[in-house]
């Protein structure tokens, strides 16, 4: 009999359910569960929405699309922060948000050029340019995330005459970047040379300058003194030159970003951050991508 009674009972649930949701109303024990998931959730939602970019965790493929917000050498958001991390430890060299703002004045890596500053304006019709133009638009177009995750390229060439467009990065950012450009010329190195496609590069030189201070308008962005460096790496050998230009010259300290250990995993997969074009005859926070 009481195996009977609880075959009865367990049916009696099911037919109790059925008739529930025949109602419209949700089963308690269901209830329960969703309760259960719903506070964790929302509570991961809100940190990826608010928490991740002012602590500067996170850009590509952060909820602030079209925002053209910017995410280092400070914000131009009317009340949150960004970057928080990385003036935090600005500082500390073995923490990966290590090295404040870095300004790339010169550079002849392929690997670097094809993907940033990412510029399309020739892409854009003349009309197109035209209305740009009109609205107080400086008509240039760049986007650096489409080249940094998809297969378009947008390279700068110097043979093609146009003059080289300045950026800026979080040291990291820079960091991440320098590590695939060197692990590319060590994949050139053996690769044979051909016609079409241009011959694998077996040297680059990256000048570039720490900014003094964390913090700044657009004209610091563009102007400001600290620490330039010139790094020169060629495939053969593997041989690496680092110099310090200014503000003293000589040769490169073990703390100067080029010298450092690559970042751990974990960063060069999270922390991908875009840089922000550098126009000479305008200092605005131009337009950067979506």
């Amino acid at each position: 009999m009481p195996a009977v009674w609880k075959a009865a009972t367990i049916e009696e649930r099911k037919l109790r359910r059925q008739e529930k949701k025949l109602q419209g109303e949700e089963p308690q024990d269901q209830k329960k569960n969703r309760v259960r998931w719903t506070h964790p959730l929302v509570l991961l939602a809100a940190f990826y929405s608010f928490g991740l970019l002012p602590l500067g965790l996170l850009d590509q493929g952060a909820p602030h699309m079209y925002a053209n917000l910017r995410l280092h050498g400070g914000s131009n958001h009317f009340f949150f922060p960004t970057g928080i991390l990385q003036r935090v430890y600005a500082a500390r060299p073995t923490s990966a948000f290590y090295g404040g703002v870095v300004r790339v004045e010169k550079c002849t890596s392929d690997y670097f050029n094809e993907i940033y500053p990412s510029e399309y304006t020739a892409d854009l019709t003349e009309g197109t340019r035209r209305i740009l133009q009109d609205a107080g638009h400086t008509g240039r177009m760049f986007n650096p995330m489409l080249t940094a995750v998809t297969s378009s390229v947008a390279p700068w060439n110097a043979s093609e005459g146009l003059p080289f467009v300045k950026y800026t990065m979080p040291a990291h950012e820079f960091r991440r970047v320098l590590h695939l450009a060197r692990r590319d010329l060590v994949v050139a190195q053996g690769a044979p040379r051909t016609k079409t496609p241009p011959p694998p590069q077996k040297k680059f030189l990256i000048e570039y300058t720490v900014l003094d201070g964390l913090l700044g308008d657009e004209t610091w962005r563009a102007t400001a003194e600290g620490r330039t460096i010139r790094l020169t790496e060629e495939s053969k050998g593997g041989k690496s030159s680092c110099r310090v230009l200014k503000p003293r010259k000589g040769p490169c300290l073990p703390t100067d970003l080029p010298l450092l250990p690559p970042l751990p995993l974990w960063a060069r997969k999270i922390l991908f951050f875009e840089p922000y074009p550098i126009l000479p005859d305008d200092y605005r926070l131009h337009c950067f991508g979506p």
